[in-house]
């Protein structure tokens, strides 16, 4: 899809990705580093085992020795998809303290219209789940979750090894300084496999935590303008 695009365009593209799409424009820039023009990832895992990785904490747990069965058993019980409740109900116990938090503040402020219709807003957006394919879910366990293939450098993907040195072009990596999902250490390994030369990398880090990367008022208002400004001016 993203060739196509590229097609369409013409020409190298500036490409950004949040989250697992951070990582997944990491991969084609690996694999097509002459169709790339600038990276800008925010949030997203490159090294899935640095920091504090609470996802990688959880699967040592849920499969141990490596077992995936719990996790192909989750696909199976969603007749073959990772159904999006659990998804969502996953990340919560992650962190139960934020959902707790946040239904205490409702109550504090039950008379304001506006807090209520600020969080009713939240809870839509938040809470609209969607299902992921089974097959994509496993292999993402598996391959990146499990045995942290893209730093590793085994990653493949058809026939082609995907390496991370191939990457030489200008690199913005976001990260929030509370994301319990994605650590920032997580993010910034991407600085250290990349074949980008130091001056050409920006390490950027805002003091909220994953969803507050992107929409979150002070990344939107002091981090992404400076960031997208960086790429307009090599493009």
């Amino acid at each position: 899809m993203i060739d196509r695009a590229v097609d369409h365009i013409g020409g190298s593209v500036n490409l950004i990705g949040d989250c697992q799409g951070g990582w997944l424009a990491t991969i084609y820039a690996a694999l097509r580093p002459e169709r790339v023009n600038t990276l800008t990832i925010a949030g997203a895992p490159i090294d899935f085992h640095a920091g504090e990785p609470v996802i990688h904490a959880a699967l040592r747990s849920l499969a141990p020795g490596g077992n995936l069965a719990f996790y192909r058993w989750l696909v199976a019980a969603g007749g073959g998809v990772l159904r999006g409740e659990h998804m969502l109900a996953g990340f919560i116990m992650i962190n139960p303290d934020n959902e707790v938090g946040r239904q205490l503040q409702l109550l504090a402020n039950i008379g304001d219209p506006a807090h209520v219709e600020r969080y009713r807003e939240f809870e839509d957006w938040f809470k609209h789940t969607q299902s992921i394919p089974g097959a994509f879910y496993l292999w993402i366990v598996e391959h990146l979750f499990r045995d942290n293939e893209l730093i590793a450098g085994t990653l493949e993907i058809g026939s082609e090894r995907v390496d991370l040195g191939r990457i030489q072009c200008p690199l913005n990596l976001l990260a929030g300084a509370t994301d319990h999902i994605t650590p920032p250490d997580q993010v910034f390994a991407l600085a250290d496999h990349a074949g980008t030369s130091p001056g050409e990398i920006v390490r950027d880090t805002t003091a909220g935590g994953h969803l507050g990367l992107f929409m979150g008022h002070e990344a939107l208002r002091d981090h992404w303008p400076p960031l997208l400004a960086a790429v307009r001016a090599r493009s």
